[in-house]
């Protein structure tokens, strides 16, 4: 991944695979939120399986959002 505003980037290790949603025809990433930290999850790509990256484990008093966006050319 990489911001292509400040040219920084990393490297993303995506660690467990899911079943594709057979709904979903657009590219997705999808982050997953706690408190004030956002973490990277999820790669959605048509016709094939999701692609999972780790996310640090959280407390029962930490609420969490999934927030997904969908990924045009």
């Amino acid at each position: 991944m990489r911001n292509e505003r400040t040219r920084k980037g990393v490297y993303v290790v995506m660690s467990q695979r899911a079943a594709a949603d057979a709904a979903n025809n657009q590219a997705q990433a999808v982050f997953t939120c706690r408190a004030a930290d956002c973490y990277f999850r999820e790669i959605k790509v048509p016709g094939m399986d999701n692609f999972l990256a780790p996310i640090p484990k959280h407390t029962p008093a930490q609420t969490e959002k999934l927030i997904s966006l969908n990924l045009a050319r």
